[in-house]
């Protein structure tokens, strides 16, 4: 046995490699004392206290400029409003005023009123009155649209109600309804015309020959046999048109003769005075026709 140090470590190889002995010491772990840290107050951080108040501030204006931007369109309709108001009082008053303006008798408004009102020499020869009820109901009939006629049938017609007119066989005649005349009425007399819905013919001719039949609520035309002729002649002629804020006037001249008979008092030649005006739905409304002391 060779008497070897006890310190002396035989060398060992690890992979092919030598390694060497070491005589290191080995680390002792020291223990640190440590004290234990006490959790403080949460704080709110000074920015978002900034940032709140910022909000607040944006959110007011807001609301000012939202309230502010209210009461101006309030004011601003207000204000367009009253403006409206007082054009319509100032041009479309229904108050007559006494300054006129002369009208081009081919200007449309003319034109079309003249032919709503005007009447044939037959109308007048019959009718006898133009400011009667019969005769109001006639020429609302009259200008009622094309479009409101209606194709229709004998039931409930009277045939014994109006002379010359009868509906029977395979006849179709035509109707409207009444509420439609009842429109065109308020059209061309205004709102409170107070024209009675009855039976339309004008004296014993075939003009007209509507029967109001209530329980259908519709004017009913029927078929005339027979005419009795007019034996007066009439010369019209639209002389002139004026208007003012208020209305219309229309002055048509006249002449009424007969080469056959004496010329019946109701048809008293001279100038006739249409007088209009506008009412609230801004419809020209007949008042009146007149025969004007003026000399034709």
């Amino acid at each position: 046995m060779n008497n070897q140090s006890v310190n002396n470590i035989p060398n060992q190889t690890v992979q092919g490699q030598v390694a060497q002995p070491t005589n290191q010491p080995v680390a002792q772990p020291v223990v640190q004392n440590t004290v234990p840290v006490q959790p403080q107050a949460a704080t709110q951080p000074v920015n978002n206290v900034k940032t709140k108040k910022s909000k607040s501030g944006v959110v007011i204006i807001l609301l000012l400029i939202i309230i502010l931007g209210l009461a101006g369109g309030c004011y601003y309709f207000y204000d367009q409003n009253n403006q409206t108001i007082d054009y319509y009082k100032n041009y479309y008053s229904p108050v007559t005023a006494d300054e006129m303006t002369k009208l081009d008798l081919e200007s449309t408004i003319v034109k079309d009123l003249y032919a709503t009102f005007s009447t044939t020499v037959e109308e007048d020869y019959f009718a006898k009155d133009y400011s009667s009820n019969t005769m109001k109901l006639y020429i609302a009939l009259k200008n009622v649209n094309i479009r409101d006629y209606l194709n229709s049938n004998c039931n409930m017609y009277d045939n014994t109600k109006l002379q010359h007119f009868t509906c029977s066989g395979n006849f179709t005649p035509k109707a409207i309804d009444e509420n439609v005349v009842k429109l065109k009425l308020k059209q061309l007399y205004g709102d409170n015309n107070n024209v009675e819905l009855t039976d339309v013919q004008l004296s014993n001719s075939c003009y007209g020959g509507y029967q109001y039949i209530s329980g259908r609520k519709q004017f009913v035309q029927g078929k005339c046999a027979g005419n009795v002729e007019c034996l007066v002649q009439a010369e019209k002629e639209l002389i002139s048109a004026t208007s003012t804020k208020s209305g219309v006037e229309l002055r048509e001249q006249v002449r009424y003769y007969s080469t056959n008979i004496s010329v019946p008092d109701y048809l008293k030649s001279g100038i006739y005075i249409y007088k209009f005006r506008l009412d609230n739905n801004y419809n020209y409304v007949l008042m009146s026709k007149e025969l004007s002391e003026e000399r034709g």
